[in-house]
């Protein structure tokens, strides 16, 4: 049985407490959040993180915390020394990286970041189709929502939050860096205070991705992809009565549904079950902490683009 101390009751800290709660041998131990968790099945709240945190019958913390508090709990998970599971981004700034992996080293506990969009069936099939055709092309990605709600409206400060490139459009800069390969040039715009971003990326094999993310939308999520390569046209959309079509050349486009959905288990359960898995295993997780800061590094050199209003290469913000 493996213990969880869930760090943060927000947006992402409840859709991680419903994961945890069915997935075999894994028991919630607590809570640390400072407002009140009614109705959560039986994990007690606590209102400092390291009481909950260095309990013995804690194994893993689960960090659902706003980005510019995710230093501090993971120096603290690793002095107590548990593996630690860490909502994306890794970081808020490059220059706390250092800090993150000498305290991960030193405690010698695993973490993995949570880039859950990897663990959705629809994206795992654009993926592998991807990758068996060359992965190499052009891609487009959108990400569109409201603007979401935070404690102190943190997601609404970029210092804190990284605005929605940081926060929302990681998630294409990190499906089209692991499909596509690694990136070497980045060029930004934001707008409305950060809330809009439209980034392009140069990987080293040539393809290019132009991803949209936008904190103006209507409430909900809307989620589109689309790779053009050699041949072949994928595209997907989430608003789509048909989500995932895949066209060849010489044909009029198919549905792409040989894949089956895990039946009752979201994206987040997933990604979890297989980070406990790797840990029972003795295994690397499947996103690493030095995969999470390649894709975080695209993102702080699309903020560094925005504000120079010049192309950055990522490897100019990590070194």
């Amino acid at each position: 049985m493996l213990g969880v101390a869930v760090l943060g009751y927000g947006t992402m800290g409840r859709v991680h407490v419903e994961a945890l709660r069915r997935i075999q041998g894994v028991r919630v131990v607590g809570i640390y959040t400072r407002r009140p968790v009614p109705g959560v099945w039986p994990a007690p709240r606590y209102d400092e993180m390291k009481p909950l945190v260095a309990r013995k019958d804690v194994h893993v913390v689960d960090i659902c915390l706003p980005t510019h508090l995710h230093l501090e709990a993971v120096q603290l998970a690793a002095e107590c020394g548990k593996h630690i599971f860490l909502e994306k981004p890794l970081v808020r700034r490059p220059e706390q990286v250092p800090a993150i992996r000498d305290a991960i080293k030193r405690a010698g506990v695993q973490l993995m970041v949570g880039h859950v969009l990897r663990f959705f069936p629809e994206y795992q099939q654009l993926h592998r189709i991807a990758l068996a055709r060359g992965a190499k092309g052009v891609a487009g990605a959108a990400r569109r929502s409201s603007m979401p709600a935070g404690e102190d409206d943190w997601y609404g400060d970029v210092g804190k939050s990284g605005g929605v490139v940081l926060d929302l459009s990681i998630h294409d800069f990190d499906f089209c860096r692991w499909t596509l390969g690694p990136v070497r040039e980045v060029f930004c715009r934001t707008a409305a205070g950060g809330r809009y971003a439209l980034t392009t990326l140069v990987h080293d094999n040539g393809s290019l991705s132009h991803i949209e993310g936008s904190w103006l939308d209507a409430p909900g999520l809307t989620m589109e992809f689309e790779l053009a390569g050699k041949g072949y046209l994928l595209q997907y959309s989430s608003a789509a009565a048909v989500p995932l079509r895949v066209w060849t050349r010489g044909d009029d486009g198919a549905a792409a549904g040989a894949f089956r959905l895990p039946l009752g288990k979201t994206p987040y359960q997933r990604e979890l079950e297989a980070f406990f898995d790797s840990l029972r295993r003795n295994e690397a997780p499947p996103v690493t902490w030095e995969a999470a800061l390649e894709s975080a590094a695209v993102a702080w050199a699309a903020l560094r683009s925005a504000e120079s209003r010049r192309p950055v290469s990522p490897k100019e913000v990590v070194s």
